[in-house]
């Protein structure tokens, strides 16, 4: 996995030197990648779950639990990293240490209290934490801080 991971990375740095874009500085100008970058980056891609569903299928059941619709990023590990409310209470559905897929979309929310009082819609994030070897819904959690 870890011969994978270095192969993806060089792969990585040889295609995005390659990529043209107008204004940007030619390949041969381009400053080396930094030894620290590619060994934060194999490491990343190392500790991606082997078993399981993939970020893609991920996204794609995330995505029938919320209705925000700006994908943000995708990440799989340990809850207690990836949860965007540590507040959470002890009745939440994922324990600290479950590898789960942490799904982030961002839009306009609409917070509305147990009373049925609705504030106006604001920026926010939503993650959708999914089972990483099921792909099973575990819960959800929004962050849209008052303007």
């Amino acid at each position: 996995m870890v011969r994978v991971a270095a192969l993806m990375v060089v792969a990585f740095v040889a295609v995005t030197a390659c990529v043209a874009q107008p204004g940007a500085p030619s390949a041969g100008s381009l400053p080396p990648v930094p030894a620290a970058a590619s060994v934060a980056l194999t490491a990343s891609l190392a500790s991606q779950p082997s078993d399981g569903i993939s970020e893609a299928r991920a996204i794609e059941l995330a995505r029938d639990h919320t209705s925000l619709t700006n994908f943000v990023s995708a990440s799989a590990g340990p809850f207690r990293d990836l949860n965007i409310q540590p507040g959470v209470g002890p009745g939440f559905p994922v324990k600290p240490n479950q590898i789960v897929w942490a799904v982030t979309f961002s839009g306009d929310v609409t917070i509305c209290s147990p009373m049925g009082n609705c504030f106006s819609p604001r920026p926010g994030i939503i993650a959708v934490y999914l089972d990483v070897l099921t792909g099973d819904f575990l819960g959800s959690a929004t962050n849209a801080p008052a303007p």
